[in-house]
C-alpha cells in the first residue's frame, strides 16, 4: 500500500511572508529558516558549530513558540531538533 509522505522541513525552508502572518513578526523577535541558515553557511557568519546548532535551535524554539502545542508545526519542530 503506497502512502504519500509529507516533508516535514517544507515549513521551515523559508520564512513565512510578512504579508500573511505579520503577527508573527510580532511575536517573533528573531526569525530564521532554512534558507537564511543555508546563506549564512556560504558567508563568513559561523565562527563555530555551536553558532551553527543555535540558529537551528532558534527556528525550532520560533515554530513552538508561535505555534500551538500539539499543532502539525509544533510536532514538526520537536521531531526535527535533534539535541
Amino acid at each position: 500500500m503506497y502512502s504519500e509522505r509529507r516533508q516535514r522541513a517544507y515549513l521551515f525552508l523559508t520564512l513565512p511572508k510578512m504579508k500573511d502572518y505579520p503577527l508573527y513578526y510580532q511575536i517573533i523577535k528573531n526569525p530564521i529558516a532554512m534558507d537564511t541558515i543555508k546563506k549564512r553557511i556560504k558567508g563568513v557568519h559561523y565562527k563555530t558549530i555551536q553558532q551553527f546548532k543555535d540558529d537551528w535551535y532558534l527556528m525550532f524554539n520560533n515554530a513552538r513558540t508561535f505555534n500551538e502545542e500539539g499543532s502539525q508545526i509544533y510536532n514538526d519542530a520537536n521531531k526535527m531538533q535533534v539535541k
